[in-house]
């Protein structure tokens, strides 16, 4: 179902992956895109009692992707912005340029999950890491 994520359900805690390991789980929106759905199909699932977030490989998150911001420095979108299969309920955080930029929905919604998240950080962490 996802494409940079992968996301599991063990009684009662759902797991999810970044799978990016070979860029050290460097972000992009479709990563950003695929947590959010996984975090509101967590939170909606009365099994789940709580989330882990961790990074597959050595690192946990190494920050932005370097490649999409190369993209954007040369007038492009960033490139790799891959559209995917959003399910209909996922909320779509505001865009960049609203009221309050990214910290008017994309990062803080976590704080209005009513479960626990926590991150299990393994290795390295930086910039832009959930």
């Amino acid at each position: 179902m996802y494409d940079e994520i992968l996301y599991e359900v063990n009684d009662p805690v759902a797991v999810i992956t970044l799978n990016r390991p070979d860029s050290l789980n460097a972000w992009t929106d479709t990563m950003g895109r695929e947590i959010t759905d996984a975090v509101q199909r967590a939170a909606a699932d009365k099994s789940v009692v709580g989330i882990v977030v961790t990074g597959a490989g050595r690192a946990f998150c190494a920050g932005a992707d370097m490649n999409l911001l190369r993209g954007i420095a040369a007038g492009g979108d960033g490139g790799g912005v891959a559209a995917t299969t959003e399910r209909a309920d996922t909320p779509k955080a505001e865009p960049a340029d609203g009221p309050g930029g990214d910290f008017a929905g994309r990062f803080p919604y976590l704080m209005t999950i009513d479960k626990p998240i926590i991150a299990a950080v393994n290795g390295a962490v930086a910039g832009m890491a959930y």
